[in-house]
């Protein structure tokens, strides 16, 4: 009971220190950081994308979860996941095939430049969002434990006639650009192109934080 009670006091605490950082850091809902490098990987990502079948692959159909909010519309491929992220969930343990593993490759090569704006940061998992043509989310907040604690960084692949809304303001992400996103507020996305809109989006938790995740977890 007492371990029970300090984490559930440093929680609480911890919580509100978070969230008043994390609104000193952030001078809006999302804040662009950098941009996107390699852009040979990134033009080989979108060509892959162009062509692929988001319903051919099983494993990539499995990972949808209808009941949830943020996949309304879309597809997801979930790629270099974390011993952590499998511990909390086996949901993020797939067998994709051939195609999808072409994509995950390249999606691997962009996340490695990322994470180099965060030396000090464990990467929990990466994935793809894919929202269907004239498709859109559900309004939502990510909502998991570790999201109290996580930085959320988004990377738009391919996008035209899209926006994304946090907070009740509309904002529209550039291609290749790197934004940390409050994925604590409430926000949902809407693709009005003819083509499918892809995100690449990572979970990034501070060394100082990544012990409270780990206690919570029993991991």
């Amino acid at each position: 009971m007492t371990n029970i009670y300090l984490i559930t006091v440093y929680h609480l605490l911890y919580t509100i220190i978070f969230n008043i950082n994390r609104y000193m850091h952030l001078n809006k809902p999302i804040n662009q950081l950098s941009t996107i490098k390699n852009l040979d990987a990134l033009t080989k990502l979108q060509s892959l994308l162009k062509d692929y079948d988001w319903d051919h692959d099983a494993a990539v159909k499995s990972n949808n979860n209808r009941s949830d909010p943020a996949f309304n519309d879309s597809y997801c491929i979930q790629f270099t996941s974390s011993d952590l992220i499998c511990h909390i969930s086996s949901n993020y343990k797939r067998n994709y095939s051939q195609s999808t593993l072409e994509i995950v490759n390249l999606g691997e090569i962009l996340t490695n430049e990322v994470l180099q704006l965060f030396p000090d940061h464990y990467h929990l998992k990466s994935h793809f969002v894919s929202i269907k043509p004239k498709g859109k989310q559900i309004c939502h907040v990510d909502n998991a434990f570790y999201h109290k604690y996580s930085n959320r960084l988004v990377i738009p692949i391919t996008t035209k006639l899209s926006k994304t809304m946090i907070d009740d303001k509309e904002y529209h992400l550039d291609i290749g650009s790197i934004y940390e996103m409050n994925n604590r507020l409430p926000h949902w996305s809407e693709n009005y192109d003819d083509d499918f809109r892809v995100f690449l989006f990572l979970d990034v938790i501070s060394s100082v934080n990544l012990g409270i995740i780990k206690i919570y977890y029993h991991y």
